[in-house]
């Protein structure tokens, strides 16, 4: 945690405040895909005083809209993407923390705020927007960019001209997770995209990860209904990519439906015929 406080002093994402009223939040860490360390406020008791309307992020759900029968797809990730955004003078004492008896500040946009998503995604989908104008097909969730186009020539054309505009704009991108030649199949949304075979998988590292999610359940011989959902999601999602997939886990939603949802770290003992189709 020291190490990750002093680099994002040195990036200016962490200031040190002066003593005034202030609203404090504990900071905490959450691993990425990549292997790295994410900071994540916990602001639940600052969400509590938040009014966030309602909106839709794009799901997995569309993308078999946007794609075209033998597309070439390219992606780009954007790099410390909230931190791009900054927070007002006047609001950074809402987001305060303390370490080591020193007490900081966020200059930018926080993970966990609960406006957050919302924030980023209009400003995302606005140069999402900018560059449709300009005949690029692209897509746009949260700190991701899928582009996709019927010539991989063209498509290599629009790709320099996204990565031109975000840097012009002041983004830094994630080269090492960004697509940038044109592919036949590229993961999105936590899904393999094949337009050429009109197929959609897991990746292999999903696939791992659910075989041992659900191998961890069937060792106990009783389970929290907390692990059971974490198991229902992982199933639900995968269900998406994998023919009659929910067919895989109906038991496993009926029990949970049965069961008291107030109660999610009591000890329950799956039903034979639940086990049997999670085998």
């Amino acid at each position: 945690m020291s190490e990750l406080i002093a680099k994002m002093k040195s990036q200016k994402i962490l200031e040190t405040a002066k003593i005034s009223p202030s609203f404090i939040s504990p900071l905490f860490l959450v691993p990425k895909s990549d292997g790295t360390m994410r900071p994540i406020f916990n602001l639940k008791a600052l969400n509590e005083f938040v009014l966030v309307d309602q909106f839709h992020l794009i799901n997995m759900y569309r993308i078999p809209t946007f794609l075209q029968a033998k597309d070439w797809l390219c992606k780009i990730d954007l790099s410390q993407a909230y931190f791009h955004l900054a927070i007002s003078q006047g609001h950074r004492r809402f987001l305060r923390l303390i370490y080591e008896h020193e007490l900081l500040e966020m200059t930018c946009l926080p993970f966990g705020l609960s406006t957050a998503p919302k924030t980023f995604s209009i400003l995302t989908n606005w140069i999402a927007q900018i560059l449709r104008e300009k005949n690029v097909r692209i897509v746009a969730y949260l700190d991701d960019y899928l582009i996709a186009h019927q010539s991989a020539r063209v498509l290599q054309e629009h790709v320099t001209l996204t990565i031109s505009t975000l840097q012009y704009l002041g983004w830094q991108i994630n080269f090492e997770k960004s697509v940038l030649i044109p592919q036949k199949s590229v993961t999105y949304l936590g899904i393999v995209w094949d337009p050429w075979d009109n197929r959609k998988v897991l990746p292999e590292n999903k696939c791992v990860t659910n075989v041992k999610k659900v191998s961890e359940v069937l060792e106990q011989k009783s389970v929290t209904i907390k692990d059971l959902q974490r198991v229902a999601g992982l199933l639900s999602f995968a269900s998406f990519a994998v023919p009659r997939g929910r067919l895989n886990h109906r038991r496993l939603v009926m029990f949970l439906n049965s069961l008291p949802q107030n109660l999610t770290n009591d000890l329950y003992v799956m039903p034979q015929p639940v086990r049997e189709e999670l085998s």
